[in-house]
């Protein structure tokens, strides 16, 4: 390996493992459920870069570049599964893992045996589609939402790939980037969710302690229309009130 690439090496696995020990770090604080097969995906993501390394130094070993491309796989299923965990559709898991399971057998068949070129850049097609359907079910999750990591995150798994032998680093910078904001994709959400719960929490302390203060009905709406356009960033809030046969508009708006 040459010096260019033993470089780029060391920084591309400076910042896989930077961002594994940042994931670890929120998992403990918070937590959440999706970041357990993140944090393993992520590992073998990152043991699939030691792989490709080690394959463009020694390319007539076909052994490392099957375990690559098989760790790739893996990681490539367990992004997409934190990614189901995270949206509440655990039905798509079982056909993800049908693909995946077909593209680690082409692959893993092309880098031993070296057939067709054709078998490994199948197995690719089935990577990117399951990484497709992760990203499209993330953007449909985050529609209407401001939220950055979100958007980050499905971006990032559209541009997530595995370069091959020969092709490794062709641009330095590239595939570090890629790494870097999808690492910080997946912890930007778990700050984001974690300060909108801080805010709606929040937001019924406020609403609590005004319907136990308060005894005039008009302040108290106002208070809860005000908190839940807040929250939810709206423009605007109404509440209609009746009053004998017609209903009176009580709004909020933004300031």
């Amino acid at each position: 390996m040459t010096l260019t690439l033993q470089s780029a090496f060391l920084a591309e696995m400076s910042t896989l493992l930077i961002l594994l020990a940042g994931a670890i770090l929120l998992y403990s604080s918070f937590r959440e459920k999706y970041l357990v097969p993140w944090i393993a995906g992520w590992s073998v993501f990152t043991l699939s870069k030691v792989f490709l390394a080690l394959s463009s130094s020694r390319p007539e070993v076909l052994l490392w570049a099957a375990l690559a491309y098989g760790s790739y796989v893996i990681a490539v299923g367990l992004f997409a599964a934190s990614v189901f965990f995270y949206v509440s559709q655990r039905k798509l898991l079982w056909p993800s893992i049908l693909a995946l399971s077909v593209a680690l057998l082409l692959g893993i068949a092309y880098s031993l045996w070296r057939p067709y070129p054709a078998l490994q850049y199948a197995g690719f097609a089935l990577c990117w589609i399951v990484s497709i359907t992760a990203s499209l079910q993330l953007v449909r999750f985050a529609w209407g939402r401001a939220s950055l990591g979100r958007w980050l995150l499905a971006a990032m798994l559209v541009l997530l790939h595995l370069d091959t032998v020969g092709q490794v680093h062709k641009i330095v910078g590239t595939d570090m980037v890629v790494d870097l904001l999808l690492g910080l994709g997946i912890m930007t959400i778990v700050l984001e969710d974690s300060r909108n719960q801080v805010q709606r929490l929040d937001a019924l302390n406020t609403i609590t302690h005004q319907i136990s203060d308060s005894r005039e009905f008009d302040p108290t709406v106002g208070t809860i229309l005000e908190e839940l356009r807040r929250i939810t960033r709206a423009k605007a809030a109404w509440f209609r009130i009746l009053e004998g046969d017609t209903s009176r508009l009580t709004e909020s708006e933004r300031r």
